[in-house]
């Protein structure tokens, strides 16, 4: 969309000034933009849709040969800022695992080091070489899975990534021969520092505020919400069903003068209202407000460090951002249970590994199976990723509000072995499965619905 009215804009333009009009700019008009992270300068997604817009323009506007020159000479400038656009995010995603790699690396060498000198032997060689550097990347990878270097970090979640990494390297160390197990004194110190140090790391990137990571400690909030009362009752319950707590609802009536008992004061007395009732947040009800006043109430409170929000009407999600460069939080019904990452790259997990040992296994299924070659390009698809094991029933009709699944070789509703349910109810099915989804559902579906595979 972006990119279509980019190149609509510029033509209109063009177009105007060669039949002898001209062009105006006219500031009067507001608009309000969360920027997202799709067409952040910085990411590759807009270097293209940016000089792409322009090749559209040299096309329609240039002769062929200037415009095969023009977009030749596009194309080049194209490559290059893709270019420095990957490296730039490649070294900003690479700064705290690197920064977690070097402090574990130096905490680990360190006590190995005082632990040779208090029992007078040293360690082979190997064991610096490719022992400790394999628990560093048994914990950074787990971490990692745990969603430890997401930009809102939770220490919970890092600290989940610590024990389970530690579970994995203990396993390991038990099973490996024992000329191999140099020290569990180091081991258990490993695993006891991981959880210290990267802690400790991200504390001090909160603290000094070092690029984009922040903790994310989930406290509660004293939130205003501005509009009528059923609108008010809407946004409510989409912030009591999302994932968060507030501390206080503060009504404020959208009316300039209401006398109602039920809210705290008007749109009028916004200012005073955050001020006195300490509000971290206002949201605004897109349905009882116009654009203007909105906007109007915003800019006028900017220099404040409140942080402004919209709840667009009829729909589960409440948007908004603090800074131009980021969407903000979002607040939505827990709807989108399969939309968090970490359920997401459990979801992708669970197809690679299951379509390796589907593999293994084919000479057995293939006796099982209605269709044993579309079985195996089946497995092949999905563990390309362009195919999941599980995803919603073909006759689902998706809403924008769900997240977007690949196509499914089964589906939620292959468990229920029947033909006879009603549209709203296969819905409400399909709905439950994204809602609450745990990996435990897709390899029970898995389970049921073996003879299926062929599908």
């Amino acid at each position: 969309h972006r990119r279509l009215w980019k190149s609509i804009s510029k033509n209109l333009s063009y177009r105007l000034i060669k039949g002898g009009y001209k062009n105006y700019y006219f500031s009067d008009t507001r608009i309000i933009h969360y920027k997202g992270e799709s067409t952040k300068k910085s990411s590759v997604n807009y270097v293209f849709v940016f000089y792409n817009a322009m090749i559209i323009f040299a096309k329609k506007h240039f002769s062929q040969k200037n415009a095969s020159l023009f977009s030749f000479l596009i194309n080049i400038a194209i490559y290059l800022r893709a270019g420095v656009a990957i490296t730039n995010r490649v070294l900003k995603k690479s700064i705290l695992p690197i920064m977690d790699a070097g402090l574990l690396f130096i905490g680990i060498l360190a006590f190995k080091t005082f632990w040779e000198k208090h029992k007078g032997w040293k360690y082979p060689e190997v064991y610096l070489k490719y022992e400790i550097p394999a628990i560093i990347l048994i914990i950074l990878v787990v971490v990692s899975f745990f969603g430890g270097y997401r930009k809102k970090i939770k220490l919970r979640k890092v600290l989940n990534g610590v024990v389970t990494g530690s579970i994995i390297i203990l396993i390991t160390y038990s099973l490996i021969d024992e000329k191999f197990r140099f020290s569990r004194v180091i081991t258990i110190f490993s695993i006891v520092w991981a959880g210290t140090a990267l802690s400790l790391n991200r504390l001090i990137a909160h603290f000094i505020k070092f690029g984009d990571f922040e903790i994310d400690s989930n406290s509660r909030k004293n939130i205003g919400i501005v509009g009528m009362s059923e609108e008010l009752y809407r946004v409510k319950e989409i912030l009591e069903k999302s994932d968060f707590s507030p501390q206080n609802f503060i009504n404020i009536s959208s009316k300039k003068e209401d006398n109602n008992k039920n809210y705290v004061g008007s749109i009028n007395q916004l200012e005073e209202i955050i001020q006195i009732h300490k509000l971290d947040e206002v949201i605004f009800c897109a349905k009882d407000l116009s654009a203007n006043q909105i906007i109007g109430s915003m800019e006028s409170l900017s220099s404040r460090e409140t942080e402004f929000k919209i709840a667009p009407p009829e729909s589960l999600f409440i948007l908004g951002s603090s800074s131009i460069n980021s969407p903000g939080e979002l607040y939505f019904i827990d709807i989108n249970s399969l939309n968090k990452p970490e359920n997401r790259r459990s979801k992708r997990v669970f197809d690679i590994i299951t379509s390796i040992i589907l593999f293994t296994l084919t000479p057995i299924l293939a006796f099982t199976v209605e269709k044993p070659k579309k079985l195996f390009i089946n497995i092949i698809d999905v563990f390309k990723g362009k195919n999941t094991w599980v995803g919603y029933s073909k006759s689902f009709n998706q809403s924008k509000e769900l997240p977007l699944l690949k196509n499914g070789i089964l589906s939620p509703i292959d468990q229920f072995k029947t033909n006879t349910l009603e549209q709203s109810s296969l819905d409400k099915i399909n709905i439950q499965y994204v809602k609450d989804y745990h990996i435990l559902n897709d390899l029970t579906i898995l389970i049921k619905g073996l003879n299926q595979l062929g599908n």
